[in-house]
């Protein structure tokens, strides 16, 4: 099925989000040139922000909706080096989208917060690992969360696409991202019940095209 089709479905069942038709289409593009670059997908958010981008890596690294049966060539290793167990193995992992939540390793979170800012925690994690093939997510209900708009200053610089899901206010992140999806509500809890359906179509369409 298409990104178009998809999307098509999306705003079928959330009339809401028809507004954010395009933006969705394009960062469902930015992500596959991510992917087929041999890129990283990296979230980064905070508090239930935090826990979306949890969930989206959750979405990326096994199978969502379809089953994603593992490149030939790994199968035939495994069976050849490992025998029974390497069959198992084989008959049993999935086919992964290499992705990451930002800060997500505590030690050095709580490390880099004690011993320098904790607003930078994103933006060191980011400058460590990243590269111009990848793909920064953003998720700020309000557009202007400071740690945020560190690590998307990263992000630009070194040449990744990024990517804001936000609420209808603009904010001051968007002035370093590719492509904004700025949902039509003000408060948080509602600008987050939209873009869990708009990840979940993302996923959705990405794992289509791959799988």
């Amino acid at each position: 099925m298409a990104i178009q089709e998809h999307v098509q479905l999306l705003v079928k069942r959330y009339p809401v989000l028809e507004v954010n038709q395009n933006q969705i289409e394009e960062t469902y593009h930015l992500l596959m040139q991510t992917i087929q670059s041999g890129g990283t997908i990296y979230m980064c958010g905070n508090g239930g922000s935090y826990s979306d981008g949890q969930h989206i890596v959750g979405e990326l690294l096994k199978s969502f909706d379809k089953k994603r049966e593992l490149n030939r060539h790994i199968i035939e290793k495994l069976v050849s080096e490992y025998a029974e167990e390497g069959q198992y193995l084989a008959d049993n992992l999935e086919a992964g989208i290499d992705s990451l939540v930002l800060g997500s390793q505590d030690a050095f979170a709580y490390a880099f917060s004690n011993d320098v800012d904790a607003d930078l925690v994103f933006a060191q994690d980011l400058l460590t690992r990243g590269t111009e093939k990848d793909t920064l997510i953003c998720l700020s209900s309000s557009g202007n969360s400071k740690n945020i708009k560190y690590a998307a200053m990263i992000g630009k610089m070194i040449g990744m696409n990024v990517i804001l899901l936000s609420g209808q206010q603009h904010g001051k992140i968007a002035d370093y991202t590719n492509c904004n999806i700025q949902v039509p509500e003000t408060e948080t809890y509602k600008i987050q019940e939209l873009h869990l359906p708009i990840y979940h179509c993302l996923c959705l369409a990405v794992e289509d095209s791959l799988f």
